[in-house]
């Protein structure tokens, strides 16, 4: 239902947290590929520790600890160099 309620709506922002995690990785994929066909404009966001999603997105974004216990927030992605911004 929520899933239709944002294609309805059509909102700019969408964070999914930990949304597809009940799903199988083909179904997870295909219920990204439908909610970003539907909203093009918008910015979709998902966390959690859906392997099969991160492919999906052009940008990825992890909070790792270095050995000195300093979090930093690592951008990675296809068509970017990496880049890391303390936290």
């Amino acid at each position: 239902m929520a899933l239709a309620r944002l294609i309805v709506t059509q909102p700019h922002l969408v964070l999914l947290e930990d949304a597809f995690s009940c799903f199988g990785a083909a179904e997870q994929i295909a219920l990204f590929d439908l909610l970003a066909s539907h909203l093009p404009q918008a910015i979709l966001i998902t966390t959690g520790g859906a392997a099969g999603l991160a492919d999906l997105h052009s940008r990825r974004l992890v909070l790792e600890r270095n050995a000195a216990g300093e979090v930093h927030l690592i951008e990675r992605g296809a068509d970017f160099q990496h880049a890391a911004v303390r936290v």
